[in-house]
């Protein structure tokens, strides 16, 4: 008798692992965050960064920190 699949049946294919995340996802500090993959960590860098990801008015604020940390790391 062949397998048979069930609806909403969970299966792994080979070769399918989901990507590792890069980066250091410990940080809490975004600038943290951009050196451990290797990016400009400039304040000019995360004003564009931000901009790109809908962050208006970006001056490095706490609050802009974090929201930018959580949309780098996806």
């Amino acid at each position: 008798m062949p397998n048979i699949i069930k609806v909403d049946q969970k299966i792994k294919l080979p070769g399918a692992a989901a990507p590792k995340p890069k980066g250091d996802q410990k940080t809490k500090s975004v600038v943290g965050y951009l050196k451990s993959i290797g990016a400009d960590s400039s304040l000019a860098n995360r004003k564009k960064l931000a901009a790109k990801h809908g962050i208006k008015n970006y001056t490095g604020t706490a609050t802009q920190n974090n929201q930018l940390l959580k949309k780098l790391r996806g």
